[in-house]
C-alpha cells in the first residue's frame, strides 16, 4: 500500500472516530424564544422546559408542545412565567 493511501485512510479513520464527539456539541444548543407581550427573549433551556412542564401541571391540563400553542396560550404562559412562574425559578 502506498504512503498516500495510508495517509488518506488514517485521516478518514480519524474523522470517523471524531464525528460522534463533534456532533454531540450540536445537541447542546439553546434556543431563544421571543415573548412579544413582554418584549423580551427567553432561553429555552432545561430550566425553561422544567418551568413549562410545571405550568401545565399547575393548570391540571395535559402537556402540549410549545410549538402547537395558539398565540393566546403562548401569552398566557409568558404571563404566568413573568409572575408566579418566575418565583419558583
Amino acid at each position: 500500500m502506498s504512503t498516500a493511501r495510508r495517509k488518506v485512510r488514517s485521516v478518514l479513520f480519524g474523522v470517523a472516530l471524531l464525528a460522534p464527539v463533534l456532533g454531540a456539541g450540536c445537541a447542546a444548543r439553546v434556543t431563544t424564544v421571543y415573548d412579544a407581550t413582554h418584549n423580551d427573549w427567553h432561553r429555552w433551556d432545561d430550566a425553561e422546559r422544567e418551568a413549562y412542564r410545571r405550568y401545565w401541571t399547575q393548570r391540571n391540563e395535559a402537556y402540549r408542545s410549545y410549538g402547537s400553542l395558539s398565540q393566546a396560550d403562548v401569552d398566557a404562559y409568558w404571563n404566568w412565567r413573568h409572575n408566579e412562574g418566575a418565583a419558583a425559578h
